[in-house]
C-alpha cells in the first residue's frame, strides 16, 4: 500500500487522482505497474498518459461472479 506524500491534495477529478497515483507507483514499483478497471471514464485519461490499461468487460465481470457462486 502506497500512502500520499504529505501535503498531498486530491485532484477534483477522482479519475485523474487515480491515474496520477498510478503513475506515481512507477518510481517505487519493482515491476511493471498496469491500471485495472471497468470504468472508461479512468480508462480514458490512463491512455493518454500512455499508462497501460487492463480495461474489463461485463462479460468478465459476468464470468468471476458465476465462478464464486
Amino acid at each position: 500500500m502506497l500512502t500520499d506524500n504529505p501535503g498531498h491534495v486530491r485532484f477534483p477529478d477522482e479519475d485523474d487522482e487515480i491515474v496520477e497515483r498510478a503513475l506515481a507507483t512507477y518510481a517505487v514499483a519493482a515491476g511493471p505497474v498496469q491500471l485495472v478497471t471497468y470504468d472508461t471514464g479512468t480508462t480514458m485519461p490512463a491512455r493518454s498518459v500512455k499508462l497501460p490499461v487492463l480495461k474489463l468487460t461485463a462479460r468478465f465481470r459476468s464470468a468471476q461472479t458465476h465462478a464464486v457462486i
